[in-house]
């Protein structure tokens, strides 16, 4: 994937709604993320890291770990700042597919309105990438708009997920504010 650095216009707009205006949102999910003692999480696009935070919190509370993964230079300089008082989390710059992560790293994975974003030839390969990644029985976190001109398809999806090993375990459409119709699905890669 390309890299992408937002200007400061955007940076601050996405700080302010996402930091005050959406905060009880992003914390109400990520308090609902199956997450168990111990378990090391990849924040995929990681961005402004108004997810993060929250995730960070959790997760030191249960002797976890987060690395968060970006490809703007410019977001990982936001998110570091923002994070700084947490000792476990960790940070990547760069795309996915070229940072060559060692297989089963992750018992989890977060993608909070990134796939949409990405251009659908690059889709499978970071998908493809994610289950690599992942240990057997590991599960994707994933929130995606599906309505609207920025979202994407729900059976584009759920075929993404299926055709790189993955199995629906739980999933429902919620209306967000701003974001119109959105997916929440949890998703576990397959024993192998």
């Amino acid at each position: 994937m390309s890299g992408y650095e937002p200007c400061l216009g955007e940076v601050v707009l996405t700080l302010l709604i996402g930091g005050t205006i959406a905060r009880p949102i992003y914390r109400r999910y990520i308090n609902t993320l199956d997450l168990a003692s111990g378990d090391c999480v990849l924040d995929y696009g990681s961005g402004s890291g108004v997810c993060s935070k929250f995730l960070a919190r959790r997760l030191q509370n249960i002797d976890g770990h987060l690395t968060c993964l970006d490809v703007s230079r410019r977001w990982q300089t936001v998110i570091q700042k923002m994070l700084n008082r947490y000792s476990n989390v960790d940070y990547l710059i760069g795309d996915i597919v070229v940072l060559a992560i060692p297989a089963s790293s992750f018992d989890a994975l977060l993608s909070h309105f990134v796939i949409h974003d990405i251009p659908a030839t690059e889709r499978m390969e970071i998908v493809r990438e994610w289950a690599r990644m992942l240990k057997p029985g590991g599960k994707v976190f994933l929130r995606e708009p599906v309505s609207g001109s920025e979202g994407i398809a729900l059976d584009e999806l759920g075929g993404l997920m299926r055709q790189n090993g993955f199995v629906e375990a739980a999933s429902c459409i919620v209306p967000l504010p701003l974001m119109g119709d959105t997916f929440e699905g949890t998703f576990l890669k397959a024993f192998n």
